[in-house]
């Protein structure tokens, strides 16, 4: 091979592999970001964010699952908004926080279903979702427009 076409040859693969470099998997979006699409889209109440060992007490959800997280709860604890999104190591990762968020969506209900009726039927639209590595927990009462904002965000 005469070194022309080896060097054409070199570029053509060079550009494939740019090509299909390309084509793969977009980057997660940036969760902090994200959050704060949700928080202009719907009127939430004022909100703490959780911590690794609050997610862990509270949830059952270890921080070895999950490369990012922002979970914001309402302060006042007769009211159950929550936005909780994780990005997860991996699809089993993300599999294991779908199920303990599930869990928790459960649990909330049972707590909320006689004792406080409004907030129970928020937690009846509340949406649950696992977009590939990407989980997330929307409850309010806004839920349609804070669905609406996230997928604009992660798409």
């Amino acid at each position: 091979m005469t070194s022309g076409r080896r060097n054409r040859a070199l570029c053509a693969l060079l550009l494939m592999l740019v090509v299909l470099t390309g084509c793969g998997q977009k980057t997660p979006p940036a969760l902090p970001d994200v959050y704060a699409a949700l928080e202009s889209a719907a009127s939430l109440p004022p909100m703490t964010m959780l911590d690794a060992d609050e997610l862990s007490d509270y949830i059952g959800i270890d921080d070895t699952l999950y490369s990012s997280v922002q979970a914001h709860a309402a302060q006042d604890a007769l009211v159950v908004d929550a936005v909780m999104l994780f990005t997860a190591r991996d699809e089993k990762s993300a599999q294991s926080i779908e199920a303990q968020l599930s869990d928790y969506l459960d649990y909330r209900k049972r707590e909320m279903r006689d004792y406080l009726p409004e907030q129970y039927a928020v937690l009846e639209r509340a949406v649950l979702r696992r977009d590939g590595v990407q989980v997330a927990l929307l409850i309010s009462p806004q839920v349609d427009a804070l669905v609406q904002a996230y997928e604009k965000a992660i798409h």
